[in-house]
């Protein structure tokens, strides 16, 4: 699997954008952005993934996927009106630790039968 660095370089080459004009867009220095290219610094936030996203005019789904896994963290936007929703997010981090393998199998299983929604 790529880096988020790597893949955000081949995003941008592949767009023709070079890396100071994505650094100006984004408000930042181009060696920052050279940086994040090369893994010296973590992926940003995921606010300032999809604005790259959008920039580039590509689609944020792989970023931000490859940014997660590189931090090694999720981060859920909880429904504040779903209080059965936010409990379900709160149980599962709760009890990461302690899933087997097995069980985490089990759950993608029930999750892979969902119907998908149509922006899926």
């Amino acid at each position: 699997m790529a880096s988020f660095g790597r893949y955000l370089r081949d995003l941008r080459v592949r767009t023709g954008m070079r890396m100071k004009t994505l650094a100006d867009e984004m408000g930042w220095t181009s060696v920052y952005v050279s940086d994040i290219e090369r893994g010296r610094r973590n992926p940003p936030s995921p606010e300032n993934i999809v604005r790259i996203a959008e920039i580039l005019g590509v689609d944020s789904s792989k970023l931000l996927d490859l940014a997660n896994t590189e931090k090694k963290r999720v981060v859920l936007d909880l429904d504040e009106d779903s209080p059965i929703r936010m409990d379900f997010a709160l149980m599962l981090a709760r009890s990461w630790d302690g899933i087997t393998d097995e069980e985490a199998e089990q759950l993608k299983d029930i999750l892979r039968r969902r119907p998908k929604k149509q922006d899926e």
